[in-house]
């Protein structure tokens, strides 16, 4: 194992493994926020960069998102490990690109196509290992929505009837 082993092939778009959360967040969100978050954050997470997740969505203190969070790098560093030790994908070859390469991109340059596969396999992974835990937190914040929504329509008539009463 070496930096870019662990750059390019544990840490799918950043801390956490968060690709596929994004990409969870861009296109299944039924929440107003999530899919602004997702919208928002594709940019940076293409490059690696997931703060506007992790400080959006939010991962930072929350409870629910913890799990995968941790789980998911220690998913990718098994799948990786197991791939270049079985020799399905060859091991990285020492060649020091950024930080910011995107997935796929990287996994080629660092251990060729079957590097690029293997980093699709990984998105799809972080997809799956987020997906329960997004589709939860998704609910709830529709709920929140909702019930936002719900109060502000109530305000509104109470403001209404109010007026009519006046004049």
């Amino acid at each position: 194992m070496n930096y870019q082993f662990y750059n390019n092939f544990i840490k799918i778009g950043g801390s956490g493994a968060t690709f596929g959360l994004c990409l969870l967040l861009l296109f299944f969100a039924h929440s107003k926020q999530f899919k602004a978050i997702g919208r928002l954050a594709i940019g940076p997470e293409i490059f690696t960069i997931n703060e506007p997740i992790i400080f959006g969505l939010p991962i930072v203190l929350n409870p629910l998102m913890v799990i995968p969070f941790i789980l998911n790098p220690i998913i990718m560093a098994l799948v990786a490990y197991i791939s270049m030790r079985i020799g399905l994908v060859p091991l990285t070859n020492g060649v020091n690109i950024p930080w910011t390469t995107p997935p796929i991109i990287a996994g080629f340059l660092v251990s060729g196509w079957r590097g690029a596969v293997l980093n699709i396999v990984q998105i799809l992974i972080s997809v799956a290992v987020y997906l329960p835990f997004f589709k939860t937190a998704d609910k709830l914040a529709v709920d929140a929505e909702n019930k936002k929504a719900a109060e502000e329509a109530a305000k509104q008539e109470v403001e209404g009837e109010l007026k009519s009463a006046v004049n």
